[in-house]
């Protein structure tokens, strides 16, 4: 029971620190979690310690943390995407986004979208309804 409610308070913790604008002490709370935890939580750690380090604008180490995981970690692509998106890297965000086959084909489209190029990009591939 002791590791369920450490792990809820250490999950809800992050949470409240990112509504009220303390970024760093999220991601402070998030690099003091033990091996263990990060074991049991690893993908909701690595996502939320990408997530954040891109939101306090520390988007190279972002990159760099994000490039120390599995490949295959559920949406790790589309976070690597969201920041080289924000870092103005769209060239690279767009082809990582249509080399992976597991993202939403809307993913790409919704980039295009964003910097207002979907009526000249005929490229993107959106799938049939």
């Amino acid at each position: 029971m002791t590791k369920v409610l450490s792990s809820h308070t250490s999950v809800m913790a992050c949470r409240l620190l990112h509504e009220a604008g303390r970024l760093g002490d999220g991601l402070a709370l998030l690099d003091e979690r033990g091996a263990e935890f990060i074991e049991v939580h690893s993908s909701w750690f690595s996502s939320n310690r990408i997530w954040l380090l891109d939101e306090t604008g520390r988007h190279e180490e972002a990159l760099a943390y994000a490039g120390t995981l599995p490949p295959d970690m559920y949406g790790l692509t589309v976070s690597k995407a969201w920041i080289l998106d924000e870092m103005g890297r769209v060239e690279e965000d767009l082809a990582l986004l249509r080399a992976d086959t597991e993202v939403r084909p809307s993913e790409a489209a919704e980039l295009l979208i964003r910097h207002g190029r979907a009526a000249r990009d005929q490229a993107v591939s959106v799938g049939s309804p």
